[in-house]
């Protein structure tokens, strides 16, 4: 008898299938599909078609893939686009199949590309131990040298390491976790998941100092973009893990003051992104209702108000000036200019002190 859980994994793939097959019925009608003046190579069309994948581009990515097909209908990279454009739509076990295929051709052999989307594919199953060797083979494969090659290689590596300790091989684990940061030791996601390895071995030391490093650097993408959700996310995952260890030392040191304070703190720091992440969340909503009345000052605004919390002042700033652009007598956009611009003196006179002090 099919389990309930199989018979649920069936379901989601077949509808998973029905939705790839409807991609590819709307790639036929976008703009340029099947165009001859479209003039790439079919190696050009599968690039070009997985960076459209990288940014969300599906129908555009499979109107590309198809046109390489039909242009080289043995064009081995194909099947690699294809299995990526696949998991996208949830179809894993097609996924697996055309990467399998892409893996034993000539060029596949040489690309870490489709060892790596197969050995993902096993981790997300909790398949440890089908996931080792296509992982093994893509960071022998990873070229080192190109640009952010040693973040790609870093990244395969961390994975290597999170299916070993799926396997309980934990020395192994923490092994490869340390050689992943040896390669990226500026990337706060390889910092926060050889913290989260740590944790689960029962190293607080090394995930303590793991964290340090990963909110560092985190709080400095979110500085210079503060509207990353990834790395608000990924802030938020760095201290709740941070506050569960400290509660440890809590029941390990009940008589003494200084865990508690720490928990204090940290309480205080996950309030503060757990309310950035509501406003970006909000950011995201009206940045909608924007696109739909583009002329509606209140929309603005809000926005500019948002990012002005966010600390997003050059953004907070156009936003406002383009509303008194198109109606200069609008009192309380000119109100929020100068409540602006002093926020932005202040951060600069902030800025100043610190670096005197």
């Amino acid at each position: 008898m099919i389990s309930l859980r199989s018979r649920w994994l069936l379901v989601m793939f077949a509808v998973a299938a029905g939705l790839f097959a409807c991609s590819q019925q709307a790639a036929a009608q976008i703009p340029g599909y099947d165009d001859d003046t479209d003039v790439r190579t079919p190696e050009e069309l599968i690039e070009g078609a997985i960076e459209n994948i990288e940014k969300g581009e599906y129908t555009e990515a499979d109107a590309a893939i198809r046109r390489a097909r039909a242009l080289e209908p043995n064009f081995a990279k194909v099947q690699l686009a294809e299995g990526l454009l696949l998991v996208e739509t949830g179809a894993f076990l097609q996924a697996v199949s055309k990467f399998q295929a892409y893996n034993e051709s000539e060029a596949g052999r040489q690309d870490h590309r489709g060892f790596a989307a197969l050995g993902d594919i096993w981790m997300e199953s909790r398949n440890y131990r089908g996931a080792i060797r296509p992982l093994e083979v893509a960071r022998s494969l990873t070229p080192p040298d190109e640009d952010g090659g040693k973040t790609k290689q870093a990244k395969v590596t961390m994975d290597l390491a999170y299916a070993y300790l799926g396997l309980d091989r934990r020395k192994e684990a923490m092994d490869m976790a340390k050689q992943a940061e040896l390669l990226a030791p500026r990337d706060a996601s390889v910092q926060l998941r050889l913290a989260q390895l740590a944790a689960r071995s029962n190293d607080a030391t090394v995930s303590e100092t793991a964290l340090g490093r990963a909110i560092t650097l985190l709080r400095a993408e979110i500085a210079a973009d503060p509207f990353d959700k990834e790395a608000h996310t990924e802030l938020k995952d760095a201290y709740d893990l941070l506050m569960r260890i400290k509660m440890v030392d809590v029941r390990a040191k009940p008589d003494d003051s200084e865990p508690y304070f720490a928990i204090a703190e940290l309480a205080k720091e996950t309030t503060n992104i757990d309310m950035r992440i509501n406003l970006l969340k909000a950011r995201e909503w009206a940045m909608e209702a924007a696109k739909k009345d583009e002329r509606n000052p209140q929309y603005s605004l809000f926005l500019a108000r948002l990012e002005m919390r966010l600390e997003a002042f050059s953004d907070a700033k156009a936003r406002v000036q383009d509303v008194l652009a198109r109606d200069e007598s609008n009192k309380e956009a000119a109100q929020l200019l100068q409540e602006i611009d002093a926020a932005i003196t202040a951060r600069a006179a902030s800025r100043t002190s610190e670096t005197t002090s």
